[in-house]
């Protein structure tokens, strides 16, 4: 077994692509089957954690294996594999930032994670999506399309939602699904989101990259309790206001990370669109 480690690989990723665009892969870690396996941190599920990738020549890079293992600038770790198992030991006593985020079931005193090769390939269901995954996105391990719409959950953005026909879309839905798309596309970030239903309908929303749970509010606020603040939640309400629509929007991470507005949308008929009329109020929670 071979270990090169240089912290500065810790810096390297590109979520989800593929690693030939990253040459200066530092940490290699060789196993016994002949494969090379190297860590990659993204934040692609919401938090900062581990994902690896492995080679057979140190130059074509699988796509990356979600472990779950946290990582922050709060702590570095020493990382091995030893046989078929994967171990993280953290080297450097934390200083906790509260913005750098961690899953809620981790602690500042939690210093060894490990993880065996097989545990990073499980896909009971072969769906694109290991069962480690399937945990963090609540889709249904044992079903490898969740909410039955003829996608597999690991290619489709929306794998608890399917599409509602277009007969069953009411202009308040039609106007909630354009402000949350919009948002999307304005959001930089690949990371998962979580969209919280409007009018308990759950619909799918266009993203170009990244997975959108469309959730109950109860289920949003489950979903912080179980894992913490980190994975952005957005709002949108919608109500009739003298034939109009007066549209009420929220990004939430934490209570130090929100932003809104209220503002009047119209429908411009003649062209198929949504116009905002008037913004009548706009905010953003500041840090005390």
């Amino acid at each position: 077994m071979a270990l090169i480690y240089d912290t500065q690989l810790l810096q390297i990723t590109s979520i989800y692509n593929n690693l030939q665009s990253n040459p200066e892969v530092k940490v290699i870690l060789s196993d016994t089957d002949g494969l090379y396996w190297t860590p990659v941190i993204s934040d692609y599920y919401g938090f900062d954690e581990y994902w690896m990738s492995w080679s057979r020549d140190k130059q074509n890079w699988s796509s990356l294996y979600y472990t779950g293992i946290p990582a922050n600038d709060n702590f570095s770790y020493d990382i091995a594999l030893d046989s078929a198992m994967f171990s993280f030991s953290r080297f450097e006593k934390p200083w906790f930032n509260p913005k750098s985020y961690c899953r809620a079931i981790y602690t500042p005193e939690d210093t060894e994670f490990y993880i065996s090769k097989s545990d990073l390939f499980h896909d009971v269901d072969a769906d694109g999506l290991t069962d480690l995954s399937e945990y963090v996105l609540k889709t249904d391990p044992l079903n490898n399309d969740s909410d039955h719409d003829g996608k597999a959950d690991g290619y489709d953005n929306n794998p608890l939602t399917g599409e509602i026909e277009p007969v069953y879309l009411t202009s308040k839905m039609l106007l909630h699904r354009h402000i949350i798309e919009k948002e999307l596309y304005n959001y930089n970030s690949s990371q998962l989101v979580i969209v919280e239903q409007f009018n308990k309908r759950a619909m799918e929303y266009k993203r170009s990259e990244g997975f959108v749970l469309s959730l109950p509010p109860d289920s949003c606020d489950a979903f912080i309790n179980e894992f913490g603040y980190g994975v952005p939640i957005l709002t949108a309400t919608v109500r009739d206001t003298l034939g109009k629509y007066k549209v009420n929007f929220q990004f939430f991470v934490d209570p130090e990370q929100a932003w809104g507005y209220d503002a009047i949308y119209n429908l411009d008929r003649k062209n198929r669109r949504w116009l905002r009329e008037e913004t009548l109020f706009q905010w953003q929670s500041t840090p005390e």
